[in-house]
């Protein structure tokens, strides 16, 4: 098949966005099926992917914007424009403004996304000539979709829409999630053929809202890396988060392992010695700034932007991989791309799950495949005491046996 795919994030950024569109056109190209591929040449933070090679996999990929320094695309802008407000200041005023000029807001973000989509139709008015036999859109960003759609009409093919988080409810602070948008999310929906999905629970919910039955869920995986590796043999135990910090319900989550840890430390049940917190993203000041308000600052390890190679180093030689997710009724399947790398790490994974609803996806996975342990809010009291005991069996390994614990 003559297959057009429309993506914003692809290598070499080095959005974890960028991963599942990514191996879907390398292993289509695998299987035989001629790729096309219209994307975004922006990077995020001025770091490019040295681990997955675009040129590599076989595929046709055309851009539909440069990579050029002024079009950069930073990870979270407004955060470090107002660095100088401490985190909850900063949540508090960002959703003050939200609320009182909601309409500013949306405008201007959807007029961007209009801006964004008549780039990618270019490229598509470019292959007018051509047949295509399937397009294959993706979420996020929102054109991608629009785009999708109008490929599918331009073509007179078959429409696939890929679904790594919802566009209403996905569990992200920004102008998606109001519900107003719901109609609009419907009409999208109804003009696809197909839909993909990263998780269950994202499947469910398109599913239960608009009847649609041609629902795939098609779950992320990874790719075993071959690197020479000096994993520590010490009595350090290290924790691993690697990522962003912007959505409220990891920062949460964060501050709730923050208060465990410290308390661990107080009760000399942990030493402060013995126990290092690695991180590496786009949010290092708010990690710095919670681990002071926690007490627990001399336990950080902060390795800034690193390129996915590095990243996966620093997971890789951890004692703990840390992941975080949301489970609510109108939130459910949250599944972070993290988590499948910390499989590939091969080592212990905490998912810690904010929201009111237990048993989500990731306890159920863990109960089948015994990843490590999976912290649900919604259990909270029972959960906190199994937390401490786990984080306390592989922190003990560590230390008397100088090597990582694998589950």
């Amino acid at each position: 098949m003559k297959i057009l795919m429309i993506c914003t994030y692809f290598p070499p950024d080095l959005s974890i966005a960028a991963v599942r569109p990514y191996m879907f056109a390398k292993y289509l190209v695998k299987f035989g099926h001629d790729v096309t591929i219209d994307c975004s040449k922006k990077i995020s933070n001025n770091i490019k992917d040295n681990l997955y090679n675009p040129t590599s996999i076989g595929a046709r990929i055309l851009y539909y914007d440069s990579d050029d320094i002024d079009n950069i695309r930073l990870l979270s802008p407004n955060r470090e424009k107002f660095h100088y407000l401490n985190g909850k200041l900063y949540d508090l005023l960002a959703k003050v403004y939200h609320t009182l000029f909601y309409k500013t807001y949306f405008n201007k973000k959807f007029n961007q996304c209009k801006i964004e989509e008549k780039k990618i139709k270019k490229i598509i008015d470019r292959l007018s000539e051509e047949k295509f036999d399937v397009v294959f859109t993706t979420f996020s960003n929102l054109e991608n979709l629009y785009a999708g759609i109008y490929a599918k009409y331009k073509f007179g093919t078959k429409l696939i829409m890929d679904f790594r988080d919802l566009i209403v409810g996905n569990g992200m602070n920004n102008w998606l999630d109001n519900p107003l948008f719901l109609n609009e999310e419907k009409a999208i929906i109804l003009n696809s053929d197909c839909i993909t999905c990263v998780s269950k629970g994202i499947a469910d919910t398109l599913s239960e809202r608009y009847n649609f039955i041609n629902i795939e869920v098609v779950n992320n995986g990874f790719e075993a890396i071959d690197v020479n590796l000096n994993v520590y043999n010490d009595n350090i135990f290290r924790i691993c988060y690697t990522g962003h910090l912007l959505l409220s319900y990891q920062k949460k989550s964060l501050a709730q392992l923050f208060r465990i840890i410290k308390n661990l430390i107080d009760t000399k049940k942990i030493s402060e010695r013995n126990i290092e917190f690695l991180y590496s993203g786009s949010d290092s000041k708010f990690v710095i700034e919670l681990a002071k308000r926690k007490g627990i600052i001399n336990i950080i390890k902060d390795y800034g932007m690193l390129n996915r190679n590095d990243v996966y180093m620093l997971q890789k030689k951890s004692d703990l991989f840390l992941v975080f997710a949301l489970n609510t009724p109108s939130v459910k399947g949250v599944i972070s791309g993290k988590f499948y790398e910390g499989i590939r790490s091969k080592n212990s994974i905490l998912a810690m799950v904010e929201g009111t609803l237990n048993n989500s996806e990731l306890y159920l996975m863990n109960k089948i495949y015994h990843y490590g342990y999976c912290y649900e809010q919604a259990n909270k009291r029972y959960c906190v005491p199994e937390l401490v005991g786990f984080i306390m069996s592989l922190y003990d390994y560590k230390v008397h046996n100088k090597i990582i614990k694998h589950y």
